[in-house]
């Protein structure tokens, strides 16, 4: 543990070293082909790369909030421990083709070895207060253009006894999806078939019901969990059968189920990355009992729950006082500063 009183430069501490390591690992990546690696490399290097949320490691890893607190003092602790936070997501990034978020993290390391300790707090304000545009930009296209196939493509290279797509995500990957992954290989084509058909005829009919079928159906939105890669084929299918046509893209603003977005991450500043103005609700109650009972806190789940632009009607939001002020109308941001969001809709929808 470091002496707060006499630090030095980033660095000198192994703890941040291991996480430049992995940053620098995956700029390696850029000009390489991880298809060209067997199941066992790409086990060990998803083991690397999300060592630390083991159980026995993560209490005296720079995720954790309270370690790098301890470690860093509280200022430039939780800034760092967010720093560390965004690099472990930065895989996901990579596989996604957003390098400029792998490489501003980088350039943010550059900035940090410099500087002694005391002085990253800073540094890393000013990274979280800089708007990143362009990964905006590219967030909003993954997650409204059809042409944007990285994950389906990931799915349609699954083959039978060989998980091998699984950690080609960016993602922790875990047992359970294994055992997931082969439980769905074994289905039978048949069964393949009767649930894709579900889907695809639950979704027609609610369309029918909620009287939508006038809108322009080109595109349909499809999450499935880790595991599930078999059924992508047959669902593509289903729903074309329809006339609709399938791009697992997410189409629609997501509500999520567990922690918040910010899970671990709530005592450091987070700003908007359109207008640079701080964001205030980072928090639920839940989270809030992270300092008194850190035990109830977290669920270490997060669900996203995606609804269709084309299906809503409105979401509004309410103030404390009955106030109300629409977010979304008739499938279009209406809130003041967020009507940028459409941009990308209009040619899909």
């Amino acid at each position: 543990m470091a002496d707060i009183n006499a630090m030095g430069e980033l660095r000198n501490y192994p703890e941040y070293l291991d996480y430049i390591d992995r940053l620098k690992n995956l700029l390696e990546m850029k000009e390489q082909s991880e298809r060209s690696m067997n199941l066992e490399k790409l086990r060990e290097e998803n083991e690397f790369w999300f060592a630390d949320l083991v159980e026995g490691r993560y209490e005296n890893s720079p995720l954790n909030p309270s370690f790098a607190a301890v470690s860093f003092g509280i200022d430039a602790g939780r800034f760092l421990s967010s720093f560390a936070s965004q690099v472990q997501s930065s895989m996901q990034s990579a596989v996604l083709g957003n390098w400029n978020a792998v490489e501003r993290l980088e350039k943010t390391w550059e900035s940090l070895s410099k500087v002694r300790i005391d002085d990253a707090a800073d540094i890393l304000r000013d990274f979280w207060r800089e708007p990143d545009r362009t990964s905006l930009e590219h967030f909003l296209r993954l997650t409204s253009d059809p042409s944007m196939t990285t994950v389906r493509d990931i799915a349609l290279t699954a083959r039978i006894d060989d998980p091998s797509c699984l950690y080609r995500y960016g993602l922790k990957v875990d047992r359970v999806h294994i055992d997931v992954f082969n439980f769905v290989y074994s289905l039978s084509v048949k069964e393949l078939k009767d649930i894709s058909d579900t889907f695809a005829v639950a979704y027609q009919e609610g369309l029918e019901e909620d009287n939508k079928l006038e809108y322009d159906r080109r595109t349909v939105s499809i999450s499935l969990p880790m595991g599930y890669e078999r059924l992508v084929p047959f669902m593509e299918e289903s729903y074309t059968e329809r006339g609709l046509n399938p791009h697992f893209a997410k189409m629609g603003p997501h509500f999520a189920i567990g922690d918040t977005c910010y899970s671990h991450q709530e005592d450091v500043d987070h700003f908007d990355k359109l207008t640079g103005k701080k964001l205030i609700a980072v928090q639920n109650d839940k989270s809030a009992l992270r300092h008194t009972v850190p035990e109830e806190a977290y669920t270490n789940t997060h669900t996203d729950v995606t609804l269709p632009y084309t299906s809503l009607d409105s979401v509004t939001a309410v103030y404390s006082d009955g106030r109300k002020i629409d977010i979304l109308r008739s499938g279009r941001f209406v809130l003041p500063v967020t009507e940028i969001l459409n941009m990308p809709l209009e040619d899909i929808l």
